[in-house]
């Protein structure tokens, strides 16, 4: 579908080696006769597509191992401009926590200080450029005045064995129950977006009940129709919850 969608414009093809063996001579055939099948289908169609695949995974040691099809390698390999990771171009870094600050909703985000930059310049981001648009997102969700501090207060997005803190004046259940508010209005500020507002599209890409979804919206004070295309104010601040 997506091949026969971008005839005569392009196809990008992310993570190209996480490609399973059985597809590669499929999509071999696909770039070397401009043809293609429907899935059921028996008609040929002809397209006019151009392919830019990317990776973060070595394809000619994947082909030396035979986990790569050679031939396909080289069909992709026409021209292979090579990305360094970010740790290797930081002065790249402010330009893309700028490029990403400005695909959120308005009033979500403040820019981080000098401390916060240096900080953020200086870190070796393994996840390169993932997982610095995830530390920006993230900052903006979850920090309250949406201010980059997962870096300046030396703490990165907690994982296994990393230590998390805590209110120590609220018990058990009420540690547990504001942990669930702080994810369900992020994901439902975040799923707003990915929809454009579309409630019926959140819902199937959420699996979730269209009424149910109705219901945590208008819980967290949420209105999807801020988030619709070309919607250019939002409410900033926390969202009164309704009962």
């Amino acid at each position: 579908g997506a091949f026969e969608l971008a005839d005569g414009g392009t196809v990008f093809l992310d993570e190209i080696g996480e490609l399973p063996k059985d597809l590669q001579p499929k999509l071999l055939r696909v770039i070397d006769g401009h043809r293609l099948r429907r899935v059921g289908g028996t008609e040929e169609i002809e397209v006019d597509i151009r392919v830019i695949a990317a990776t973060d995974r070595g394809l000619r040691e994947q082909v030396e191992q035979g986990e790569f099809r050679e031939d396909l390698y080289f069909r992709l390999a026409v021209v292979a401009p090579v990305l360094p990771p970010l740790r290797d171009r930081r002065e790249d870094i402010p330009v893309l926590i700028e490029h990403f600050s400005r695909r959120l909703p308005p009033g979500m985000w403040k820019p981080p200080g000098p401390e916060a930059m240096a900080r953020l310049v200086g870190y070796e981001w393994p996840g390169n450029v993932r997982e610095l648009r995830n530390v920006v997102e993230r900052s903006a969700y979850l920090s309250p005045d949406g201010v980059i501090d997962l870096i300046t207060t030396g703490r990165r997005p907690s994982g296994p064995g990393e230590p998390v803190e805590f209110d120590p004046t609220l018990t058990f259940r009420e540690q547990k129950e504001r942990a669930i508010e702080l994810f369900e209005e992020a994901y439902l500020q975040w799923l707003m977006q990915r929809a454009e507002g579309n409630i019926s599209r959140a819902a199937r890409e959420a699996d979730m009940d269209r009424k149910y979804l109705h219901k945590l919206l208008r819980r967290y004070g949420i209105d999807a129709k801020q988030y619709a295309r070309g919607a250019v104010t939002r409410r900033s601040g926390p969202h009164p919850k309704v009962p």
